[in-house]
């Protein structure tokens, strides 16, 4: 067995311990090796491996969050609100920014390489073969269990019905928003979406619904909470708000209403500000104390300004459209747009609603995802559409030394991660901005 190093430094100094691993970059590589084998529908594999280790995920009560969009910014201010409140609070998203361990934080701490290692080691040893997704559950579960978090705020990783996170024992469930992002995972008519989605629900437990769901998609959500046994508390019925500045006007049931000013821009994060509050009031279970609600609140690439640049994750239409507002009220359009998209998603429709206020397109591609669109297929669909293509580059570095400043980065989180590292690295060092992967 070989000692962990601890990479953080650059120094590669060894961490506690023996593992399987001679490094942390080893664990790394790893867990990125499992994407190979796709995502895994069915609850067997999973069930199976946290049984080997112990159940750990029953060792605390959790906030479950499903949505098409909006739920892991409502997960971070939900579990930002819980620290607040004096808990140690979990909080586990998906996909991650720039680093596997942005997956897993204790009251907005960050999983340290040690623990890492530590966790993945244990995950391994139980001896089920399981995917990407299903390990780092696994290996959030165990993390949280081991610091004996007070609670833990997980946000489903696809649909929710057959999701890894299904283990949990939730104290409050919510559903942020339905939409066909992951249509090509989720087949169907948007009632199925919806079905699927609710089916995080468990009896006994509220589960939280926003204000626009009507219609069938509603109605399917209610009768799958019936069938469950759960509660739902809709918005505009047992709780609500209003939108003034950037501060919103909360209520939750007869309480009195009170005012908490947005930690995130965007157009739609006040709806998952307020939705975030009440996952919180009622996951404590007695009224908030709102004195500094966010304080140990960080939630980047979404609306973040670097070095002259906007930053944003949207990556489907509902997102995109959110964003174009957001962009829109806040007197940015017309302005230049890096765009980069993977290729299972809803290009056309996406460049349709950034061509809106994009004054010329700056397409690229994450040049180490094999799911990326080809920055030459996507500038053909720019111009297809009648729209201005400013450049084209298969290296995000190039993007971002092309585009003027201020531009918009849109349309992938996963560009919005190598973007942002790469303008992160550009600020520390103040160096000209280039990558030698590329």
């Amino acid at each position: 067995m070989n000692p962990v190093m601890n990479h953080d430094d650059g120094m590669g100094r060894a961490v506690p311990g023996d593992s399987a691993f001679a490094t942390v970059l080893e664990a790394h590589a790893y867990l990125f090796g499992l994407r190979r084998f796709g995502v895994k529908w069915g609850l067997g594999p999973i069930a199976a491996a946290l049984r080997a280790l112990g159940s750990p995920q029953r060792a605390f009560p959790s906030v479950h969050i499903a949505g098409t969009n909006g739920k892991g910014s409502t997960a971070a201010m939900t579990a930002s609100l819980l620290s607040a409140q004096g808990l140690r609070c979990g909080l586990f998203t998906s996909p991650h920014l720039e680093r596997f361990s942005e997956r897993i934080r204790v009251d907005g701490v960050e999983l340290s390489d040690a623990e890492l290692v530590a966790a993945l080691d244990k995950v391994r040893a139980c001896g089920v073969p399981l995917s990407f997704f299903e390990t780092a559950t696994a290996m959030a579960f165990l993390h949280f269990a081991n610091v004996g978090v007070d609670l833990a705020v997980v946000e489903v990783g696809l649909g929710g019905r057959l999701d890894a996170t299904q283990w949990i024992r939730p104290s409050a469930s919510a559903i942020t928003s339905l939409g066909s992002d992951h249509a090509l995972a989720l087949t169907g008519s948007p009632e199925r979406v919806a079905w699927e989605k609710a089916s995080i629900a468990a009896p006994g437990v509220p589960m939280v619904l926003p204000g626009d769901l009507t219609g069938p998609q509603l109605e399917a959500v209610l009768r799958t909470l019936a069938a469950r046994g759960a509660l739902p508390l809709r918005c505009g019925v047992d709780w609500g708000f209003s939108v003034e500045g950037r501060r919103i006007r909360w209520h939750f049931g007869q309480e009195p209403a009170a005012f908490v000013d947005v930690p995130l821009l965007g157009e739609h994060q006040p709806a998952n500000c307020a939705m975030a509050l009440t996952l919180a009031r009622l996951a404590l279970g007695r009224p908030l104390d709102l004195t500094a609600p966010f304080s140990n609140f960080s939630w980047p690439g979404r609306m973040e300004f670097i070095d002259g640049l906007w930053l944003d994750g949207a990556h489907n239409p509902p997102a995109l459209s959110a964003l174009v507002r957001t962009v829109g009220g806040l007197g940015l359009a017309p302005l230049p747009v890096v765009v980069g998209f993977m290729a299972d998603k809803d290009v056309s429709a996406s460049l349709q609603i950034l061509g809106t206020i994009a004054s010329g397109f700056h397409c690229t591609q994450v040049e180490d995802s094999d799911r990326a669109l080809p920055a030459a297929e996507l500038a053909d669909q720019v111009r297809q559409l009648g729209l201005p293509v400013a450049s084209v580059t298969t290296c995000v570095a190039d993007a971002l030394a092309l585009a003027p400043r201020p531009s918009l980065i849109a349309g992938s989180f996963y560009l919005a991660g190598r973007a942002r590292s790469l303008l992160m690295r550009h600020k520390a060092s103040d160096a000209k901005l280039s990558d030698p992967s590329c």
